[in-house]
């Protein structure tokens, strides 16, 4: 039941949903002064949410920072990847990559490092309707024809959503298998890195497909006052992301 409120109340609490709903009440209203300032509230919220300026400072309040490769002091046992990066296209039976494939690029690069031994892999179906669909299965396959060996590769097929990542990622490993890396975007590790602490594996993070701009680009004159669709895009990951750590909050997850 958490799983589904959780989806819904993600979908009603966002940019889009707000704007959409100020400019429905104004053209069903019949009071004239209600419908002229609910159409000035639906375009203010517009220009806000996606005005690029805005949206970077909003999300760096939010996400984790990158950190250099100096802070890990490996080698680290595993390297965990938290998924919802890729979907399976059951019709032209080929794994497709999505945002977030990052988080995946960080731990194979990782790998080859020597920073981390293996790569766990945690991430089971997301969706309410295709729940057969497990994408570590099709990660884990995805890198064995890569070239990487089957046993530098663990998978855990079964979480829905990030407290069952670490729940079951903790029943995976040893109680004394120290530190691993916790591989996962910028933007989620907050709520990530207490799940992980919450169910007792202790972790370092590695941030990784940031939305931040970097500095110089932050600066540059389109990323200051030029609407932008990805902005608002941007401030709905941020959204849905605050709004799964406040109901994680609650329910005692983190």
């Amino acid at each position: 039941m958490f799983f589904v409120l959780s989806k819904l109340l993600g979908f009603l609490i966002t940019p889009i949903f707000c704007v959409l709903a100020a400019m429905l009440y104004g053209i069903i209203t019949r009071n004239q002064k209600r419908k002229k300032w609910m159409f000035i509230v639906s375009f203010a919220l517009l220009l806000i949410f996606t005005n690029p300026f805005l949206g970077n400072l909003a999300v760096s309040k939010w996400e984790l920072a990158y950190r250099p490769l100096t802070d890990l002091h490996g080698p680290y046992y595993y390297g965990i990847v938290l998924g919802g990066m890729s979907d399976w296209d059951e019709d032209n039976n080929r794994l497709t990559f999505g945002e977030g494939n990052d988080r995946l690029m960080q731990a194979m690069d990782l790998y080859h490092r020597g920073i981390i031994r293996k790569i766990l892999i945690s991430s089971g179906s997301g969706s309410v309707i295709y729940t057969e669909e497990r994408e570590s299965i099709y990660l884990k396959d995805y890198l064995l024809r890569n070239g990487f060996p089957a046993k530098d590769l663990l998978i855990e097929p079964d979480s829905r959503n990030t407290h069952e990542n670490a729940m079951n990622t903790a029943a995976l490993l040893k109680p004394d298998s120290g530190v691993q890396v916790l591989i996962t975007s910028s933007l989620h590790m907050r709520r990530a890195d207490g799940c992980f602490k919450r169910a007792g594996v202790k972790v370092i993070d590695w941030p990784a497909d940031q939305l931040t701009l970097p500095e110089y680009k932050a600066h540059d004159i389109g990323n200051l006052i030029v609407p932008s669709s990805i902005v608002l895009r941007n401030w709905d990951k941020l959204f849905r992301e605050m709004v799964g750590y406040a109901a994680y909050k609650v329910m005692g997850y983190l």
